[in-house]
């Protein structure tokens, strides 16, 4: 079963989606981190085989929040600093650069041109910004890609609505606390599909944010993070339509304040082992079908 390296030797949020129960794959099916970049010269990466679908921009201000991200995702059982959820996974990376919408398009892009993955977006727009991002999203689920959001970090700003977190076609993620509560900062609303662990979250980080090379951190980026890397570790046990693991993690989930879907944890918390064990949702064949222009006699 899974455990921690010295900087987070037990990570509180493995029993909370029942990965200490289950013992992660080897590589399979991809995990696309989307964000600014991955700090290659970190302990966690270094030496790491990342595919890296449209380059890897080492700029020395940026690369923090992308190797956050991918190592609460994938950091590797190397006997030091932390343990990613799944330390095996394929994963790749594919640069946003300066963060803009046509920056974020662009590494959409080469990462659908890389194949099927999912597909972790630990960030968002406030709508109207960034709308062509629907249309590649669409595209990514036909091809087999499974795209996840974070739903936000800002519940104490009355949850304004984001893109991507809000449309179809995206499982997106809030945050727990180790409570089993929402987050007191994970957005609300009609988009969030489940939740996981996203406080006291331990991280790699570049020397240039903090010399130790690892700092607590909190958030939906984390939430989504643990979501996507155990999609991935899903569909590698469980090969399966792209409309098939986006329900089975639904259904899965461990429904936690009132019965049924709410607006601060959507179906649940993450249930890895449910997940690994349910028996799967039909397929639907007919989506993408939002609209007239997607539809196929």
């Amino acid at each position: 079963a899974a455990q921690g390296d010295p900087a987070d030797p037990a990570p509180w949020w493995l029993p909370q989606i029942g990965a200490d129960r289950v013992s992660a794959p080897a590589t399979g099916f991809p995990l696309t981190v989307v964000d600014d970049g991955i700090d290659t010269r970190h302990p966690e990466f270094v030496g790491r085989s990342i595919r890296y679908v449209n380059g890897n921009n080492m700029l020395p201000d940026e690369d923090f929040h992308g190797t956050m991200v991918s190592s609460v995702a994938a950091a590797p059982v190397n006997g030091a600093g932390i343990v990613g959820l799944y330390p095996q996974v394929a994963l790749r990376s594919a640069d946003t650069g300066g963060g803009t919408c046509a920056d974020v398009l662009a590494a959409i892009e080469a990462t659908i041109a890389a194949g099927p993955s999912v597909i972790n977006m630990s960030w968002g727009f406030s709508p109207p910004r960034c709308l062509a991002l629907s249309d590649l999203l669409i595209r990514a689920m036909a091809g087999g890609s499974l795209s996840v959001s974070a739903t936000g970090n800002m519940r104490l700003h009355l949850s304004p609505p984001g893109v991507p977190a809000t449309w179809p076609h995206v499982l997106t993620a809030g945050s727990t606390s180790p409570r089993e509560l929402h987050s007191y900062f994970s957005s609300e609303g009609q988009g969030i599909d489940l939740a996981a662990p996203g406080e006291s979250m331990m991280v790699a980080t570049p020397a240039f944010f903090d010399p130790s090379g690892y700092v607590e951190v909190e958030g939906t980026s984390f939430s989504a993070a643990l979501v996507s890397a155990a999609a991935a570790w899903v569909a590698t046990q469980r090969p399966m339509n792209v409309t098939q693991l986006a329900e089975l993690l639904r259904s899965s989930a461990r429904d936690v304040g009132p019965t049924g879907w709410d607006q601060d944890t959507g179906f649940g918390i993450l249930n890895l082992p449910a997940a690994l064990t349910r028996p799967l949702p039909s397929i639907d064949p007919f989506e993408p079908n939002d609209d007239v222009n997607q539809v196929k006699p």
